[in-house]
């Protein structure tokens, strides 16, 4: 294809060349506004193009599956490259060499930035929704405001009954924001 054959991207016109200059200005890291200004083309192209073409690479790659296991193949030695550092740092400090914290406290958070990244890549940090089941939600509450009401000395009931109708109160909001969400 030559670098002035019109091409459609999301139904907008544009050029092969403006096409492989919205990719390579992405990789240096322009803004998509900046990329419609270099490229002059339509803002609404940008984000277009760079979806289709990082399909296009996935693609060529061999798949999620593929690219996946290339990102944590980089993670490990990244890992590595720190635990090697953390490693290298505690021995000194055995050596009763000192060794700041705030070096220590660069390497711990390098490593947490890998292990967050790698929870992203593999989508292990979504959040999970549970199921509660409030009639026998309201059952335990019940027993178990008894329970506390038997032991709790007379001089201290009403901070007791001020707390459990706090409480009651938060379950009953929760209760009604999950009815709504549920239909």
């Amino acid at each position: 294809m030559a670098k002035t054959d019109i091409i459609k991207a999301g139904g907008y016109p544009i050029t092969v060349e403006q096409r492989d200059n919205i990719w390579k200005l992405k990789q240096y890291g322009a803004s998509h506004q900046r990329i419609a200004q270099e490229v002059q083309c339509d803002p609404h192209v940008v984000p277009i193009v760079l979806k289709e073409m990082t399909a296009e690479t996935i693609e060529q790659l061999g798949g999620m599956d593929t690219i996946r296991a290339i990102e944590n193949s980089k993670l490990d030695t990244l890992q590595n490259i720190w635990f090697t550092l953390l490693s290298k740092k505690q021995q000194l400090m055995k050596d009763n060499i000192v060794v700041s914290d705030k070096e220590l406290e660069r390497i711990s958070n390098n490593l947490l930035k890998i292990a967050e990244r790698r929870a992203r890549l593999l989508g292990t940090d979504a959040p999970i929704k549970h199921q509660v089941n409030l009639r026998v939600f309201d059952q335990f509450t019940t027993m178990l405001i008894e329970a506390i009401q038997e032991h709790v000395p007379p001089e201290a009931q009403k901070a007791i009954n001020d707390q459990i109708q706090a409480a009651l109160l938060l379950a009953e909001r929760y209760r009604s924001e999950s009815e709504e969400e549920n239909g």
